[in-house]
């Protein structure tokens, strides 16, 4: 026995235990706080300490919903998606301006005339995309063109051009004639335009001066189209619609300057707009709505 008043001695410290100890501790406090979210239609989630939320829906064999934006190309696809996953509250709708439109369907949507909303994630679009026929004329249209530009650009796109039935002998040019003009200013390169005549049958007469070997000048006349017709779709998947084109001139110190002015594009693009809601409707047997619709987001945050 230990002497009296005598402190027993203290047990041997257990270095690697306490160390397990600490590690334990430390592991614990680092691991963040959170609680499980059970919803009744909806995907477990976790809420962390600090208001995030994390869905485990990615852990399910298959998810809970529809989750897709289709961007489609042409009425026939766009109509053929929407009848493979439209449902009761599936609505549609459309808008146009003056160069183009475009197409959305909700396939999830909420249903009518029912209490039951929906978050609508599964959507489908349709961009009415210019052809390139149309995108050429509208991009020379209201530009001013020196001659050479005016021709090779009417060379270019001559087999656009048509002459509209009943309007034969009443101004409007055939492929022919527009590519007789082209030619035209094409060699006629070297003259000072010095006037122009409108003519009873439609056309433009431009007076010009040509100068010859020798600096002579020559005078010439060269009749224009003042307007002519074209056949163009304006959209991918549409038909080919009539459009007017007028051309104007414009004499600058001796030089010519073309202007080509489509009439009334934003009809053709209402007409060809209507044309394919029409397709639409047939295919899906749905109202197309004109206008947007923009569902609500959902926000987990």
């Amino acid at each position: 026995m230990p002497p009296p008043n005598e402190t027993p001695a203290a047990a041997p410290l257990d270095r690697t235990a306490l160390n397990t100890q600490v590690i334990a501790e430390l592991a614990k406090a680092s691991v963040p706080k959170f609680s499980l979210l059970n919803q009744p239609g909806a995907a477990a989630r976790i809420v962390w300490q600090d208001k995030t939320i994390k869905s485990l829906e990615h852990y399910l064999p298959e998810p809970l919903r529809k989750r897709a934006t289709a961007a489609l190309v042409d009425a026939d696809s766009f109509a053929t998606y929407v009848n493979a996953h439209k449902q009761m509250g599936t609505v549609i709708t459309g808008d146009a301006n003056e160069r183009g439109g475009a197409f959305a369907a909700l396939l999830d949507y909420h249903w009518p005339n029912q209490d039951v909303p929906s978050w609508t994630e599964h959507t489908a679009t349709m961009t009415l995309e210019p052809t390139p026929e149309w995108a050429r004329w509208l991009g020379a249209a209201g530009k001013d063109l020196d001659q050479r530009a005016f021709a090779e650009f009417l060379e270019d796109n001559a087999v656009d051009v048509i002459v509209p039935e009943g309007a034969a002998g009443k101004g409007f040019p055939t492929q022919q004639d527009l590519m007789s003009v082209a030619s035209t200013l094409q060699v006629k390169t070297d003259v000072r335009f010095a006037s122009s005549v409108k003519l009873q049958n439609g056309q433009v007469q431009l007076g010009y001066v040509e100068t010859i070997e020798g600096g002579h000048g020559q005078d010439g006349k060269m009749a224009i189209p003042e307007r002519f017709g074209i056949a163009v779709a304006p959209f991918r998947g549409t038909c080919k619609y009539l459009v007017t084109v007028r051309l104007r001139y414009r004499g600058t110190g001796g030089k010519a300057l073309f202007r080509l002015e489509i009439e009334r594009p934003h009809k053709i693009v209402e007409s060809a707009f209507n044309d394919v809601r029409i397709v639409i409707e047939k295919a899906t047997g749905l109202k197309v709505l004109v206008g947007k619709i923009t569902p609500q987001a959902r926000n987990e945050s």
